[in-house]
């Protein structure tokens, strides 16, 4: 499975999620900031690895929090892009039609595919 393909399935987890009409949120939106945080973690993983195996410190690309702010608002655009509304509903298909063991794999994935980067980075920049 291609990456792309790896954040479609979260995509639609997370879109399947934020559907419950209880939620006050988009589900579109709502998605979307976890796809983001989600490969924004994995982002920090990969340079707190670099960090720590070399002498490079990859976080000096964000020294000024200007940098961070442009970054998360260009991906953010390039993200509600992506998700087009044509590609939203394959999306939301392709989610839909999987068994109900699929989803809740996904949903699992999903959720650690937060939790693992974020636990990842802390431990590794701990001094």
């Amino acid at each position: 499975m291609s990456m792309p393909g790896f954040f479609n399935n979260i995509f639609g987890a997370f879109y399947y999620y934020y559907s419950n009409p209880k939620l006050k949120v988009s589900p579109r939106f709502g998605a979307l900031m976890l796809v983001l945080l989600c490969q924004l973690l994995i982002m920090f993983l990969i340079f707190s690895l670099i960090k720590k195996i070399t002498i490079f410190n990859a976080f000096l690309i964000f020294s000024k929090r200007i940098y961070l702010i442009l970054l998360l608002i260009f991906w953010t655009v390039l993200l509600h892009f992506y998700y087009s509304t044509n590609r939203l509903k394959r999306i939301v298909t392709e989610f839909g039609e999987k068994n109900s063991r699929t989803k809740n794999l996904w949903n699992a994935v999903a959720i650690f595919s937060i939790l693992i980067p974020l636990i990842c980075t802390a431990f590794l920049l701990k001094k």
